[in-house]
């Protein structure tokens, strides 16, 4: 599984750009440093209201206002607000057409949309305006992971990793790829790269244990499994990785229970992707219309018995 970009590093350059620029004429930037102050704190509608207070009423300067609007469109992106986002930074670059933290975050905001295409787009267009931006390539990296172009991918991790050596989303993220290329001991080494420097990386231990799923020896990845449930046990992906390496060991009740616990985390979404899965590999789970039922529940248990893969 892949770490999606957040705007962290770019929306906190922004941040500290109008924390330390000194004030042109009468603009005035208080409510953006706040603003920022706020991001940092973990106060997300904070930050919104002082970086909407900074933009309606700081008379800024041009170069000012694209960089607040490039931050409070990253903050919002991060809230869920995505189309709001994209608003703010097709206004930030209206100003600055190069501004990268603004093309930055729009990728960011396509790619969540699934719009792959625009998405790259504007990842090219920051990379080549500010080449040392390590998240830029990290995040072009997840657009042609999701493209499937994994050897693609794996030199966009690179230069990011060459920029910010020992990043563990960028290692998970390349060691994602590289199990999709079936290169399973190159993926298991940034795992554990990861892992050690970033010891509760609930990513890195699921990837790692899967890796040792798609080696052909489940036993070895139940330890990773059973550590990913204890630090994120509110994560769909980590008690599916654990059905589904228990399913392999035949602990076929236990990977009932991870299943169902993964389904009702999940909810519909996920219910009807398990549906549509059960029906490929020939069972009869019903219509995929994600309701969790007698006929989607015995479809599971069958499936199980069968030791089948839905992952």
């Amino acid at each position: 599984m892949l770490e999606r970009a957040t705007c962290l590093a770019a929306c906190l350059a922004a941040s500290a750009f109008l924390a330390t620029a000194a004030p042109a004429l009468a603009e005035d930037t208080t409510a953006c440093v706040a603003g920022g102050d706020a991001w940092r704190a973990g106060d997300i509608q904070a930050s919104i209201d002082d970086f909407t207070l900074c933009i309606e009423q700081g008379n800024l300067e041009p170069e000012t206002m694209a960089s607040a609007l490039a931050s409070r469109g990253n903050v919002l992106r991060v809230s869920g607000a995505v189309a709001h986002s994209i608003s703010d930074f097709n206004n930030a670059l209206e100003i600055d057409p190069d501004h990268a933290g603004a093309l930055y975050g729009r990728a960011n905001a396509w790619f969540d949309m699934r719009d792959l295409n625009q998405s790259m787009a504007d990842f090219d267009h920051a990379i080549a305006v500010m080449p040392t931006m390590a998240e830029a390539y990290f995040g072009r990296g997840n657009v042609k992971s999701a493209l499937e172009d994994y050897q693609g991918a794996i030199a966009d991790y690179d230069q990011a990793l060459s920029l910010q050596p020992g990043d563990p989303t960028a290692l998970t993220n390349r060691g994602w790829a590289k199990l999709e290329e079936g290169q399973y001991d190159a993926a298991i080494a940034d795992f554990d790269a990861a892992i050690a420097v970033r010891p509760d990386y609930v990513l890195a231990f699921v990837n790692r244990a899967w890796a040792r799923y798609l080696q052909g020896d489940p036993a070895a990845g139940l330890p990773d499994a059973e550590h990913a449930v204890v630090l994120g046990p509110n994560r769909v992906a980590t008690h599916a990785t654990y059905a589904q390496i228990l399913t392999a060991l035949g602990r076929q009740e236990d990977a009932l229970a991870a299943f169902e616990r993964a389904l009702t985390l999940g909810g519909k979404e996920v219910v009807m992707n398990y549906q549509q899965r059960l029906a490929e590999e020939g069972y009869d789970p019903g219509p995929a219309d994600g309701g969790y039922g007698a006929r989607t529940r015995d479809a599971l248990i069958a499936c199980i018995a069968a030791s089948c893969r839905l992952l």
